[in-house]
């Protein structure tokens, strides 16, 4: 270890030390120059303490020591207080030099000489009188310019070496009083050395009293005593610093005179640079001294006012100090970072007396976002901004400051109380370090600023729990005098809405203009607002919110203080509170002060929950996989539930302009936009080009159907441009789009087109939804223009499709809430009359179209900002005192952040502009429009089919299913409400809407739910852990709606990918045709893609398209067979199969002849089974009288295909022509090898080189070998073709491997090709194989594997997911799937045929569907947990949802899985304020 740098002895000999900073080493090395040392120190030495003070004593040196000395810091006087004008320079007694009387030898010092010599005597002398007598001198520097005086007899005994003359007259002014304690004095002058070397830290009167009792001990002065002795020795050149009780904090500051004077005597430097460095110091001195005289206080922080304003920022700093950043700093607009800088430089260099506005603003602003120590603290070592633990002060200060007090509101304002639950870590592990309570916010509009400073004191946290203190009310509901709510008859609420005509306008003109409908709105909408509103926190309340006495204890907690505040009580609750808040005021006495009380529904839930409906009634429709082509499937969920609000309302809304663009396509038959044209402006398409319009034509819509005539025109065009430039630069107003001519038009050419297709179900179905999307747009508008009316009207046309969708907990909610609602004017006027001039709504920017619901307000306030970084949940911790600082304290932090963002003109997460006119969002939206209307093109819901469909799968639906009705059945239902008790009502689950999903629903307890089949086998899984002591005993049944691994979501069969077995098969070595074919060949041509082949053009006659199939095979083909299928009415194994390829669309029947002019399109007329086989016979002739050979099946031609051709190649080389591969692997399987060769390939040109094989069959069969070849079609179709399902994750390629390698598989394989195998057999055979190619042992069932697959990938944590359709599929419907196997094997094999309804299959709607499974989706003990019936809040043990660890789902027989306490919470991962 090193010794003292000074000393050189050990630094661990017990003496204090200190490590050397760069000051302190600098300091040092000057001395030792004075001291003609040869010592160096540098930054990290360690010294002595004492050792570091006696060597930079200036009592211990030379007088050029001194002289260096006295340019950075003053020396002491001697012991007595000491004025040079008014004491004797050598003996410090008084001396008058204006006493002129006899006797007097008072002289004034005159010239620099005397204070030379002076000082040379006393280096000469160097006793302690000379020392007193130089610290005199030193310290001023100049003795003339002091007007220094002196005694002429201390003078002469000072040169002669004599001692201080006794007879020296006293000082007569001064007081007389107790003689000076000479320790004391001695001590305090010590004291004030320390306080001259150590004035940079800004030491306090307490600590300098400290420092003079360690060299006094108990002679030190008091605290009080110390202070005036500091401001009579220094004068004016101390600065004291109140600091609200707290130590007093000294600031030295040398005056300007001083300072220049300082510099003028360094001026003779002969070095250039020296004089640089003494011009710097200088002007670094005279700014220091300005900062230091600048007048400021810790006893109360900065306003917000102080801190947004840019002038005010820049007036704090001194004018000197401000010249010098202004010739440092030379970017334009540079006022911000000068006063950012400048402030930074006086919180340096005072920091213990000034708090500057923008050091405190910053770091306030960083704690409100990040809530991070880190952060701040490093922005705070760095000078930038203040301490964490001033943030902190700071928090507490403003809590305790303001309370839960709110600045007076008008008449003109409202103000109104939001509350909801608060949920944090409700499932730990160790169930500690929850917190599940009642969050209550206050919003007050037109919004307030406050302006008063906040004070800096110390803040006890029992004071301020004290303040936030809420009175608990214990309630029990009395049964016995309980009154039940009674639902009454709703009057018709009328509201002018410009809603619906701008948003058509907006679909109309989508594929010109772009402009997202929330957009447009923001930017049409005008008029009188509010304006801004403030929001203020409330304390939470610890209990459970849905607990009658927290219900309780909050209304009586708003009541009063809305009475304090001279306001109406108001306050919104969501659905499960709102109904018991309703119900205890109506059980109140009717003296209670709850009885004023207005009990308002939140409209965000509300519109969540009719999401929710609008998901309901459209399951099975289409929808989900329309919205999946642009969502992801989870996502879609999320949507359809209500949960994703933000993506549901994106969706909906652009599903409703691609149904738009498709309608008018039909109605106009023009073309539409196509993302991908070159154009600058995103919002422009090709459809500028007026050409592309056919002429005009100026005819009125007067038919009841549209015809072909009535094309869109040019003029009508123009018109929609003009009309939506005028709104969009308010040339138009609003106003008058309701009686715009040219909308008026389009609308009523939509409602005769709609009229036109009244019968046909499937259209109705997508007509009501786009009903019920133009209704949430309607709510949305009412919400953000703050139209009351709108708002009432809205939720009464929500009314029926929330009953009629069984949501019926909103359905009563709604009613009552319009009940009380349209009495609002008889018991509350005033309040009334505010709500009818848009004071229902909160705004959070000041502007019209800004109104949010005020339980949307909480969620994205009080919800948002405790889950989010900076928010008590993210590391704060949620305690009754943490809570109430957060909570008290946000107000004023907010208004902090919020003037650091105008200061800075940075903001935090928000633009002024609209998110949906972005370039980037503008084109995502336009390629997702046509996205969705190409898909709805494809499988048109506005066909003429009168039967109701899924338009994606073409499931058809069941007689009893009535979705199309919906607004009629909700109305009846609630017909049925109207004069009836609440408590007595109840809702019936058939008189609700059956909609398409019912075929893929479950049955529980007798009932059909509808349950994603995914979501089912999670619950079904985590209930079965509870209730089996062997889990594995579930794994019988399929835990799922459908056995996934066969079947899709839908119910359909998992759809085949048969041309993998065909890629398998070329792969396995040299198939293809290596000689040259003879000219002479025959061919063998599959008709069904003969007639898919050719387009057909619109105007021609059925005999012309007949005679160009007869062209096309004479060019291309001699001696050709063309075999057709036949299309028969009855029912059919491919059912399924057509209803996929035609979405479920049947086209019209039409009757034509040769001579008839085909006007349809080819796609539709050929969905008409009548159709097609007509049109088959009529080309079959056209082909026969052209000398070509036809032939015709009965059904499915692929094995007539099949044996056509291996028939004529046993007398002629023949080529089949054909594109599937079920006719490939029959003609492999009946290929005799002795033929003159049998080949195949498609007819298709322009395709890729994989695709344009000519197989020989021979050749390939010979590959394979007699065994594989034979069981082909077994591996064909046991993997998945056209009548049997695809196993999920079992691909063709591998089977057809281990068919080939293992010959127990062939066994096993066998028994499928013989007609007398038994159904045992089969059974059995088909269930091993299957477990083998699932991985399976011998002897292990499938049901076993099942669980197993489970175990490994669940249990053992490899995966947290597990999709259902990756385990095989249970014993019980891979039985059935064996069976459909056996079935399509021995149609393909031999001629006889077998009764499917034996082998699978069963008829359902006359058509043949696949049996599923012989068993239910799970055990009924385990059915019966997995969702309640609840019909209050799901917050008790009651709920077998919440008892079985459960959150309720859509599957819940009232609270659908979102409209009670146990259903997920909402994540708002997207901005609600658009």
């Amino acid at each position: 270890m090193e010794g003292c740098f000074i000393c050189k002895l050990s630094i661990n000999d017990g003496r204090a030390t200190v490590t050397l900073r760069e000051k302190g080493a600098r300091n040092i090395n000057e001395f030792s120059k004075l001291r003609n040392d040869t010592k160096v120190a540098k930054s990290g030495d360690v010294v002595h303490q004492d050792c570091r003070r006696d060597y930079t004593n200036a009592k211990s040196v030379k007088q050029k020591e001194l002289d260096y000395k006295t340019t950075e810091n003053r020396v002491l006087r001697s012991q007595e207080q000491f004025n040079y004008r008014d004491n004797c320079l050598f003996c410090g007694q008084f001396a008058d030099v204006k006493d002129k009387r006899k006797g007097t030898d008072v002289f004034p010092v005159r010239t620099k000489d005397f204070q030379s010599n002076i000082e040379k005597i006393c280096r000469e002398r160097n006793d302690e009188w000379a020392t007193h007598v130089l610290t005199r001198i030193v310290f001023v520097h100049d003795l003339h310019a002091a007007d220094a005086v002196y005694h002429q007899r201390c003078s002469v005994n000072f040169r002669t070496g004599k001692s201080i003359p006794s007879g020296t007259p006293k000082q007569s002014k001064n007081k007389t009083g107790r003689p000076q304690h000479q320790q004391a004095q001695a001590a305090f002058q010590k004291t004030v050395e320390y306080l001259l070397q150590n004035e940079d830290e800004q030491l306090t009167v307490i600590e300098l009293v400290e420092k003079m009792k360690d060299y006094c001990g108990d002679a030190a002065y008091s605290t009080v005593h110390m202070k005036s002795k500091i401001q009579k020795y220094f004068g004016d050149d101390v600065i004291i610093t109140e600091i609200n009780g707290k130590p007093n904090v000294i600031t030295l500051r040398k005056t300007a005179t001083s300072i220049l004077h300082d510099f003028h005597q360094k001026q003779n430097a002969s070095d250039p640079e020296s004089e640089k460095m003494n011009i710097i110091k200088a002007a670094a001195s005279l700014i220091k001294s300005d900062i230091k005289s600048k007048i400021g206080t810790k006893t109360e922080y900065p306003s917000v006012s102080d801190v947004e304003s840019l002038e005010c920022n820049e007036h704090y700093l001194p004018d000197s100090l401000r010249l010098f950043l202004n010739s440092l700093i030379s970017t334009c607009n540079h006022s911000l970072k000068l006063s950012a800088i400048g402030q930074t430089i006086i919180q340096a260099t005072r920091p213990r007396s000034l708090i500057a506005p923008l050091q405190i603003g910053l770091a306030v602003q960083m704690h409100h976002h990040f809530g991070s120590r880190f952060l701040i603290d490093s922005l705070y070592n760095m000078g930038f901004s203040s301490s964490y633990s001033e943030v902190q002060r700071y928090e507490m200060n403003a809590a305790m400051s303001q309370g839960t007090d709110i600045p007076e509101v008008t008449e003109e304002g409202n103000l109104q109380y939001i509350a909801d639950n608060v949920d944090h870590n409700l499932r730990t592990i160790d169930g500690h370090g929850t917190f599940h309570g009642m969050g209550i916010i206050a919003s007050v509009t037109p919004g307030f600023m406050r302006t008063n400073c906040i004070p800096r004191t110390d803040v006890n946290i029992e004071e301020l729990k004290e303040i936030g203190k809420i009175d608990i009310r214990p309630y029990k509901l009395d049964k016995e005098t309980h009154t039940s709510l009674k639902f009454m008859k709703l009057n018709q609420v009328n509201a002018t809405s410009y809603s619906e005509s701008l948003s058509l306008l907006s679909r109309t003109v989508w594929p010109i203009k772009s402009t997202g409908w929330s957009a447009l709105c923001q930017m049409v909408y005008g008029g009188v607002f509010p304006g801004k509103s403030s929001i203020v926190y409330l304390p939470m309340i610890d209990m459970n919110p849905s607990d009658l006495t927290c219900i309780n204890s909050t209304l009586h907690f708003i009541s009063k203080e809305a009475r304090r505040h001279n306001a109406d009580p108001v306050v919104t609750f969501d659905q499960p509170l709102y109904w018991k808040a309703v119900n205890i005021i109506l059980n109140e006495a009717e003296s209670s002060t709850l009885k004023s009380m207005v009990v308002r529904l939140g409209g965000f839930h509300t519109e969540m929950s009719f999401l929710g409906s609008i998901g309901h009634i459209m399951n099975s429709s289409g929808l989900s996989e329309l919205l999946e082509t642009v969502y992801a499937s989870t996502a879609v969920g999320h949507m359809l539930s209500g949960k994703a609000i933000s993506r549901a309302v994106r969706g909906h809304f652009l599903t409703q302009t691609a149904l738009t663009l498709l309608i008018t396509s039909e109605i106009y038959d023009f073309p539409q936009y196509t993302p991908g044209t070159d154009t600058d402006d995103p919002s422009q398409s090709y459809l500028d080009d007026k050409e592309n319009f056919p002429k005009a034509d100026t005819t009125c819509v007067d038919n009841e159907k549209p015809s072909e005539s009535n094309q869109i025109l040019p003029s009508e065009i123009e018109q929609l441009i003009t009309v939506f430039e005028g709104i969009i630069q308010s040339n138009i107003s609003i106003e008058s789009l309701n009686d715009n001519q040219t909308l008026n038009i389009i609308s009523e050419r939509i409602r005769l087109f709609r009229k036109s297709l009244k019968n046909c179900r499937t259209a109705s179905l997508w007509f009501q939804y786009m009903d019920m999307v133009e209704l949430l747009r309607q709510f949305i508008t009412a919400e953000r223009t703050g139209n009351w009316n709108l708002h009432l009207k809205s939720l009464q046309q929500m009314l029926p499709y929330l009953a009629a969708s069984g949501h019926n907990l909103y359905a009563k909610s709604v009613h009552i809430y319009l009940q009380q609602m349209q009495n609002l004017p008889a018991t509350h006027p005033a309040l009334d009359n505010l709500f009818k001039t848009g004071h229902h709504v909160i705004r959070r920017t000041d502007r019209f179209w800004a109104g949010l619901s005020t339980d949307l307000v909480i969620e994205q306030a009080l919800m948002r900002s405790l889950k989010t970084t900076g928010g008590l949940t993210r590391g704060r911790g949620l305690s009754e005192s943490q809570r109430l600082l957060w909570l008290l304290s946000m107000p004023q932090c907010s208004q902090m952040n919020e003037a650091m963002q105008k200061l800075t003109d940075v903001n935090y997460n928000t633009s002024e502009q609209h998110k949906e006119l972005g370039k980037s969002r503008i084109d995502q939206d336009k390629k997702d429009v046509q996205i969705f209307k190409s898909f709805l093109g494809e499988r048109n819901p506005f066909s003429s089919d009168i039967s109701l469909r899924n338009i994606e799968t073409g499931t058809l639906a069941d007689e009893k299913v009535n979705v199309e009705r919906s607004v009629d059945i909700g109305k009846e239902i609630l017909k049925s409400m109207e004069d009836q008790y609440a408590d007595d009502f109840v809702f019936k689950k058939n008189k609700q809407v059956v909609t398409l999903a019912s075929k893929t629903n479950i049955k529980i307890d007798g009932e059909e739910v509808v349950v994603d089949p995914q979501l089912l086998f999670q619950r079904l899984v985590a209930a079965a852990n509870n209730i089996f002591p062997d889990i594995s005993e579930v794994f019988k049944f399929e835990l799922s709606s459908t056995p996934a691994a066969l079947f899709e979501p839908s119910g359909l069969m998992r759809q085949a990918q048969k041309a993998t077995l065909g890629d398998a098969l070329w792969n396995i070595g040299d198939c293809a045709v290596n000689r040259k074919l003879d000219s002479e060949l025959h061919y063998v041509i599959d008709g069904g893609s003969l007639i898919q082949r050719l387009p057909w053009n619109k105007g021609s006659t059925f005999g012309e398209i007949c005679q160009q199939y007869v062209d096309y095979i004479k060019r291309r083909y001699d001696h050709a067979v063309i075999v057709f299928d036949g299309y028969t009415s009855g029912p059919s194994t491919k059912d399924h199969v057509h209803m996929r390829r035609t979405k479920g669309v049947e086209g019209a029947k039409i009757i034509f002849k040769t001579t008839t002019p085909f006007r349809s399109k080819k796609e539709n007329f050929l969905t008409n089974n009548e159709n097609k086989q007509n049109f088959i016979n009529m080309l079959s002739d056209a082909l026969v009288k052209n000398d070509f050979q036809t032939e015709h099946a009965d059904a499915d031609a692929d094995v007539l295909i099949a044996k056509t051709g291996v028939n004529q190649s046993i007398s002629h080389p023949t080529v089949v022509i054909g594109e599937d591969t079920d006719v490939l692997v029959l003609l492999i399987f009946h290929c005799t090898l002795s033929s003159h060769g049998l080949f195949y390939r498609s007819d298709q040109s322009n395709r890729k080189l994989s695709s344009n094989k000519v197989w020989d069959i021979q050749k390939t069969k010979l590959l394979l070998g007699p065994e594989v070849s034979k069981l082909l079609p077994f591996i064909h179709s046991v993997t998945g073709c056209d009548t049997t399902s695809r196993l999920y994750g079992i691909g063709k390629g591998p089977v057809l491997k281990k068919m080939s390698e293992n010959e127990e598989l062939r066994k096993l394989a066998l028994p499928f090709l013989s007609r007398c195998s038994s159904v045992k057999d089969i059974v059995n055979c088909g269930v091993q194989i299957i477990a083998y190619l699932y991985g399976g042992v011998p002897h292990e069932s499938l049901d076993i594997i099942r669980y197993r697959k489970f175990a490994n990938k669940v249990l053992s944590n490899s995966v947290t997911f597990l999709q259902v359709q990756t385990l095989p599929p249970t014993s019980a419907a891979a039985e059935q799937h064996c069976k459909r196997v056996f079935y399509q094997i021995i149609e393909w094999t031999e001629e006889t045929n077998l009764n499917p309804l034996d082998w699978g299959w069963s008829i359902t709607n006359d058509r043949l569907t696949p049996i599923k499974t012989t068993l239910p989706a799970a055990p009924d003990k385990l059915l019966n947990i997995i969702r309640c019936k609840c019909k209050t809040n799901c917050d008790t043990r009651r709920c077998t949802c919440r008892k079985h660890g459960l959150e309720c789902t859509i599957a819940c027989s009232e609270c659908k899985g979102h409209l009670c306490t146990n259903a997920e919470k909402i994540v708002f991962e997207e901005d609600q304020n658009e």
